[in-house]
């Protein structure tokens, strides 16, 4: 079990974002804790009434100034979305898990990218998604 905060978290450098969708599940982004970022993963633990590590999301894709987990989001039944605002130099990208009850972790399902004309524009610097629609 990895502590809350995590080690690492007084680095000035690292810079966060979080989002909980209470009481269950709690993200945070710590878009300068590697190369090209990270996102801590926890669930809720009804037993101690805390929040238990469960895993590490790094950067899938290798730009080390994607920024990914500038934003994150959590939706119902586990769906996340992890913003990279800037990869491929700042035009952005959007990573889409949702969690796999059989590997007991969050999933990669998709790759969205800025439509076209989006150059430049920071896509993934703020997320939100509810249901079936992503803002």
């Amino acid at each position: 079990m990895m502590p809350f905060p995590f080690p690492g978290w007084q680095d000035p450098y690292i810079e966060f974002d979080v989002n909980i969708v209470k009481p269950s599940i709690m993200v945070v982004g710590a878009r300068n804790s590697t190369a090209g970022g990270s996102v801590f993963v926890y669930f809720y633990n009804s037993t101690t009434s805390s929040f238990d590590f469960a895993q590490k999301i790094d950067m899938p894709d290798a730009d080390l100034n994607s920024e990914f987990g500038y934003a994150v989001s959590v939706g119902y039944f586990y769906s996340l979305l992890i913003g990279a605002p800037g990869f491929a130099g700042d035009n952005g990208r959007v990573y889409y898990y949702f969690f796999d009850p059989g590997a007991d972790s969050m999933s990669l399902k998709s790759v969205m990218d800025p439509p076209p004309g989006g150059n430049g524009g920071r896509y993934g610097a703020s997320i939100v998604h509810k249901f079936d629609a992503m803002i």
